[in-house]
């Protein structure tokens, strides 16, 4: 979701600015890049090893008080939608099951997904945080696949980050990158990079993605 279906890149920057200035760490080294992709609890386990100011077992309550910074980021309005989204989510709503596996705490996931109005082309919401390790670990996308009873080729990835990416190569699923804006390594899973989803709404370019044996889905 995070700057893949919507501009969501100041909200994180601000939330690490935010939660780097509670722990009293100069906000002069809060950089976005390193994190993209990447859950609460995991920006804060890395946070850590560079700054050392978690506490003995107190990561559960530091990744608390992020997602908190995180909320009230969104809270202030919500991020622009990636240009062509909402097109692209309605139009292959009518082929496939659409799912949102996000970095993001889930009520943050919940209120994008509900107040840009795409509650009725998503089958399900998914937070990294809801497993033991976030991208670029697989195992958001293993298990979710494995949930729905799917195989690797019939399933297709969205990522914009450097760790989304890599998280769909080692689940060995396809991926089309959308706003990607780091530089990412040369990967099998990587089939296509676009600036945003208005090039996947040109002639046949969504059957170059998931075939052409694509079907309208069963009423």
């Amino acid at each position: 979701m995070d700057d893949t279906l919507v501009g969501t890149r100041d909200k994180w920057l601000g939330a690490i600015r935010e939660y780097l200035s509670l722990q009293d760490i100069p906000r002069e080294g809060a950089e976005i890049a390193p994190y993209l992709g990447k859950n609460c609890r995991d920006i804060c386990l890395e946070l850590d090893a560079r700054w050392g100011h978690i506490e003995a077992g107190g990561i559960d309550r530091h990744a608390e008080i992020f997602r908190r910074c995180l909320v009230g980021q969104f809270a202030r309005g919500m991020p622009p939608e990636i240009p062509g989204a909402s097109a692209f989510l309605s139009y292959m709503s009518v082929y496939v099951g659409q799912y949102v596996v996000s970095g993001s705490p889930l009520r943050v996931v919940a209120s994008v997904v509900e107040e840009m109005g795409w509650s009725r082309f998503i089958a399900d919401r998914v937070s990294s945080e809801s497993v033991e390790k976030g991208k670029p670990d697989p195992r958001i996308y293993d298990e979710l696949r494995r949930k729905l009873d799917a195989e690797r080729e019939e399933c297709l990835i969205f990522e914009d980050s450097p760790a989304g990416i890599e998280a769909a190569r080692r689940a060995g699923i396809r991926c089309v990158g959308i706003n990607v804006r780091m530089p990412v390594g040369e990967s099998d899973a990587l089939i296509r990079k676009v600036p945003d989803f208005r090039p996947l709404l040109i002639g046949d370019a969504f059957r170059e993605l998931f075939g052409s044996e694509l079907r309208q889905k069963p009423h």
